[in-house]
């Protein structure tokens, strides 16, 4: 028996003549065709046609699937290899940038598809995870680089009082000129003491962002195993 078409219309003017049985998938569509009849051209004012080739391309693969899998006398190792194949496709449809995934979620949002909008929004939520952890990856290497750094900061911490004492010689020195390389000498350590001091807030920052990063990690390798 052959199916009946229904012709989508693209936000871009582009139509697309697909299979009822494929466009029912999606409950905004299959709710237009109750209320309105299939004979007219729906149009889909939210979906470019990019999107839409993509969306048709998911419902098709799908609907033909869910066909096999209801087949009278279907071998299970059949309906196994069907499901994985399935899961393969999915695996390899989601393969795409961020904003056209993005698209593509809004699309099966619009068009209440609850299958492709689980997929989606699942692997937007793990694309957000990697972005995350490349985020504190790059935060762990800036933070090496600032305990260096406080390495470096405590050493003139410790200094700090001798520093202060000879600042205090120094107003007193009547000659600048005998003790000018003493002088030179405390002016460049006062420089990177308050350089070190402007930036200890940054590197408590950055702490605070390793123990995030290593809870996030151990949480990662757990959710692994």
């Amino acid at each position: 028996m052959q199916q009946r078409m229904i012709v989508l219309k693209s936000s871009d003017g582009e139509t697309f003549e697909v299979e009822k049985s494929v466009v029912v998938q999606s409950k905004t569509i299959q709710d237009l065709i109750e209320n309105n009849g299939a004979g007219s051209c729906i149009h889909l004012p939210n979906v470019t046609s990019d999107i839409l080739v993509k969306v048709i391309e998911y419902c098709k693969r799908h609907v033909v699937t869910g066909v096999m899998n209801c087949a009278k006398g279907t071998p299970a190792t059949t309906d196994k290899v069907a499901s994985e194949d399935l899961k393969a496709f999915d695996a390899d449809f989601v393969k795409v940038d961020q904003k056209t995934l993005f698209d593509i979620n809004t699309a099966a949002n619009d068009l209440k598809i609850k299958n492709l909008l689980d997929l989606t929004s699942q692997t937007k939520a793990i694309k957000r995870v990697e972005e995350l952890f490349e985020i504190y990856k790059i935060r762990r290497e800036e933070l090496l680089t600032n305990l260096a750094l406080v390495r470096k900061y405590e050493t003139y911490k410790t200094r700090r009082d001798e520093l202060s004492t000879n600042l205090a010689l120094m107003r007193k020195y009547k000659s600048y000129k005998i003790k000018r390389d003493e002088f030179l000498t405390n002016l460049a350590l006062v420089r990177k003491y308050e350089t070190f001091k402007i930036r200890r807030e940054v590197l408590l920052t950055n702490l605070a962002l390793v123990r995030k990063y290593e809870t996030f990690k151990i949480k990662r390798d757990l959710d692994e195993k």
